[in-house]
């Protein structure tokens, strides 16, 4: 389960989830207009398989929702899925920028219906208006952060992509930000595979 996973490595267990499927993040970045971004390479792409095809040009530009979703789901970065994941943050951040302009507020019965449409999660109707109220309060600039888990090496094995992460500076990062905790998680609360493993 991926919670039990999370808690290995963060040091505690997440009261709450909610999962965005595509959909839902296409019709969020349509909702506001489009969000404007700095492409940062050509990206060309087709996998029928997955009915995926991405084309955009190296670049500022405003992205739909489907544009959005190809940057998103490229993979042709020199540094593989640690460009991804860069990027992904990028957006998320400028998507959440522009969600939350205050010419946004009226809009928030639009966002209210596609997360009960499109997104699966165990927070209540109550819950999600809440922190849509709290959320619209918030400073991006200030009071947005995205992270991404300190590692020490990442590679392939066996066909799959893995990231060791560095145990101290993980733990160090969660206490730093989202340890919910009034003492600090520790190097005992957590269940990171070292390398030496």
């Amino acid at each position: 389960e991926l919670k039990k996973e999370l808690e290995s490595i963060l040091g505690f267990s997440p009261q709450h989830h909610a999962i965005v499927d595509l959909e839902a993040f296409a019709k969020l970045v349509n909702a506001v207009g489009g969000v404007e971004f700095d492409v940062p390479q050509d990206m060309d792409m087709d996998d029928p398989t997955q009915n995926l095809h991405i084309h955009l040009r190296k670049g500022r530009q405003i992205l739909n929702g489907d544009k959005a979703l190809q940057l998103v789901r490229f993979r042709g970065y020199p540094s593989a899925d640690i460009g991804r994941m860069e990027t992904q943050q990028k957006f998320l951040k400028a998507l959440a920028k522009k969600l939350l302009k205050t010419s946004n507020i009226p809009k928030i019965g639009k966002f209210m219906d596609i997360f009960q449409q499109d997104v699966k999660t165990d927070l209540s109707l109550r819950d999600l208006q809440w922190f849509a109220r709290q959320a619209m309060g918030l400073n991006p600039e200030t009071d947005l952060t995205v992270q991404t888990l300190p590692y020490i090496k990442d590679g392939n094995y066996q066909g799959q992509n893995y990231v060791y992460l560095a145990p101290a500076e993980v733990v160090s990062l969660v206490n730093r930000t989202i340890n919910p905790y009034t003492t600090d998680i520790t190097l005992e609360d957590v269940k990171i595979i070292r390398l030496e493993d």
